[in-house]
């Protein structure tokens, strides 16, 4: 090689090295621009600064992690995530990488993904404080308090001083009901984080949940005016009126929940029967709290005339339940689409379109995303005459709906009416009874099942004991009960409509201190309905004394024998003619008859053909319940159009005159 072109090798080595020195240094102008123009609180001129950046070294991760936070910051997580993932073998290299991956994937939505993403940081780095508060997150989101509580333990451990993380942890025991163990915790913080405002709250909150009403006061009086704030604004999203409510509702979501772990201190505190008789609700409270804008409402506006269809909205339980939509949907269309409108409001997020879809004929709103004034302005927007509440002493209950008032006629169920602390008079126009609601008579014939035992997930020669119904009617004595049963048949199984897993646990956990393998509980699929479940069974048995029309109504066209406990007089009325021997006033008389069936198998066929043949006569004449309803609300509507009070009267029978 001569020596002309060795020094152009040299030359040429030279400059470029020169260019790289070059480029670095605009790089990292580049990104103190960039941080300068963040700190300044311009992030768009910051962005541009970075991206700039990266194009100079598109696999920097710093300039790709400056975009992608900025890119977070603008309200823009998809195009961060897409950034990150660019460089994502790179980030899973450390712990932090991974959590910035973790937190991109949550920002988008990316549940599991972001899952995997926080447990390889723990994998990295076992103390890593952002991964563990996001697990825990998760976990509670899911309404896994345990596992939530241990991630927050950890982060704890690695953050003493950090007083969100103590925060995080205490809140994670209260929704696992473990008030006496976040109370301990809080006596052993550091004294500088146990006067935090965010740890002074909580502290309260832990005190009214375990029942210590006094000390929670006087701990409440020596609070600064803003942890008192948000003591008071934590208590209005709850919507609890007191600390003593606090605790009633946590001791309702137990029971819900089939937590008995505290009963007898919750009966002590509240009464037993008070507990069990579902939550009440007060009016009047919340009217107080009321601090809405909206105008008063008015039936003027509407300017109907006597001819005009009667509108009829109707707030439904759940249009994730197939059975009870199929069952609203096929009543509806018994009525006369030229004499009423149905508008239908779904309390449930995104109601899946299967299962909605036989309503499709009428007015379907989900409310569920709107707040409880948004809901009134779209409900007032259908001009009702008559409005149906039937999500009294459900999840999906919202009485300021009903408070800021939404029809002409604000109609509540008798049975309903015992749930309020109060006179609904001011709220509530009149009561019917439940057979003159819409939807209280299911229509749907299923005496053969399209499934299998084995695709139930029951066992093919068990006796099975289907107990469906809600969480709220099953109490410790109807489960010890149910155990009995199960220990006295060792065939037989029991049969639960599906819950949440969190409330399968405490079952499981129940059963076995009761000496019951937890196999002999069974769950049906959440996504199966359960009247096309019902005829897999042997027997039906309700011991609450709760029964409800719906449910009992299944059972009877499943052709299912059915044992139950029955306090309400219509539903006696309509089964005590042709079913008297099966419906009593004791749980102990249901148990009696439950074992005695189970043990003669030819009493239990009899019982069967007996059921058919009652089904087959319709316990429930449709039409003709239908046609009573429609003569009740019409002569609701008309006494309203003429501008007359509501005023108590009976309805003809289908059929008669008069």
């Amino acid at each position: 090689m001569n020596q002309a072109v060795v020094c152009h090798i040299i030359q040429t080595m030279l400059s470029d090295a020169q260019q790289i020195d070059s480029r670095e240094d605009t790089f990292s102008q580049l990104m103190n621009l960039g941080t300068a123009a963040h700190a300044a609180g311009d992030p768009v001129k910051a962005l541009t600064a970075f991206e700039s950046a990266l194009e100079l070294n598109p696999h920097d991760s710093r300039a790709v992690s400056a975009c992608a936070a900025l890119l977070f910051e603008l309200s823009r997580p998809r195009a961060a995530f897409a950034l990150l993932l660019s460089i994502e073998s790179q980030l899973l290299l450390n712990a932090e990488g991974c959590a910035n991956l973790g937190l991109a994937a949550l920002g988008c939505n990316h549940k599991q993904q972001a899952t995997a993403y926080f447990e390889q940081s723990l994998k990295l780095q076992h103390t890593h404080a952002a991964a563990l508060t996001h697990l825990g997150m998760l976990a509670a989101r899911e309404q896994r308090w345990i596992d939530a509580a241990d991630h927050a333990r950890q982060c704890v451990t690695c953050t003493p001083n950090d007083e969100t993380a103590h925060a995080n942890l205490m809140d994670y025991l209260l929704g696992a009901r473990c008030a006496p163990e976040a109370l301990q915790h809080f006596h052993l913080l550091p004294e500088q984080v146990r006067k935090h405002p965010k740890i002074g709250m909580r502290h309260i909150v832990a005190l009214a949940l375990n029942a210590q009403f006094e000390a929670a006061n006087q701990a409440m009086a020596q609070l600064d005016p803003q942890p008192l704030t948000e003591l008071a604004n934590f208590l209005q999203r709850s919507g609890a009126t007191g600390l003593p409510d606090l605790f009633y509702r946590q001791a309702r979501d137990a029971m819900l929940a089939c937590d008995w772990r505290d009963y007898v201190r919750q009966c002590a505190v509240i009464g037993q029967d008070k507990l069990h008789q579902g939550h009440r609700i007060s009016l009047t409270n919340q009217a107080v709290d009321n601090t809405s804008v909206l105008p008063p409402f008015s039936a003027k506006h509407f300017g109907a005339k006597a001819a005009d269809p009667i509108r009829i909205g109707i707030a439904a339980t759940s249009l994730r339940d197939a059975a009870a939509t199929a069952a609203l949907a096929a009543e509806l269309l018994l009525y006369d689409s030229t004499q009423f409108t149905f508008h239908i409001y779904s309390p449930t997020p995104e109601p899946q379109a299967v299962l909605s879809a036989p309503l499709a004929a009428h007015h379907v709103v989900e409310i569920a995303h709107f707040n409880d004034e948004e809901a009134v302005w779209r409900i007032r927007l259908d001009r009702l005459d008559i409005w149906f509440d039937l999500t009294c002493n459900t999840p999906w209950y919202r009485p300021k709906i009903a408070i800021h008032r939404v029809a002409s006629l604000q109609v509540l169920s008798l049975h309903c009416e015992q749930q309020f602390d109060s006179g609904t008079s001011n709220i509530y126009d009149c009561t019917l009874q439940d057979d003159l609601l819409p939807g209280a008579l299911p229509l749907i014939d299923a005496t053969v099942s399209s499934l299998s035992r084995q695709t139930a997930g029951l066992p093919p020669d068990a006796f099975v004991i289907c107990v469906f119904g809600p969480t709220t009617n099953i109490t410790p004595k109807t489960f010890a009960h149910w155990a009995q049963l199960l220990k006295l048949l060792p065939q037989a199984v029991l049969w639960l409509s599906p819950c949440p897993p969190y409330t399968q646990a405490n079952l499981l956990r129940e059963a076995i201190q009761a000496d019951v393998m937890a196999e002999r509980l069974v769950f049906a699929h959440v996504d199966t309905s359960e009247q096309s479940l019902l005829p897999l069974a042997d027997l039906y048995l309700a011991m609450s004394g709760n029964s409800d029309m719906q449910t009992l109504t299944r059972v009877m066209r499943a052709n299912l024998p059915g044992i139950a406990m029955v306090s309400n007089i219509t539903i006696r009325a309509l089964y005590v003619e042709k079913l008297h021997d099966c419906i009593f006033d004791t749980a102990e008389a249901c148990f009696a008859k439950a074992m005695h069936l189970a043990q003669n198998p030819a009493e239990l066929k009899a019982l069967r053909e007996r059921m058919s043949e009652s089904t087959a006569h319709g316990p429930v004449d449709a039409a003709r319940s239908t046609l009573r309803k429609a003569v009740a609300w019409a002569m609701m509507v008309k006494r309203s159009r003429a501008g007359f009070m509501p005023a108590t009267f009976d309805v003809p029978l289908a059929g008669t005159s008069g």
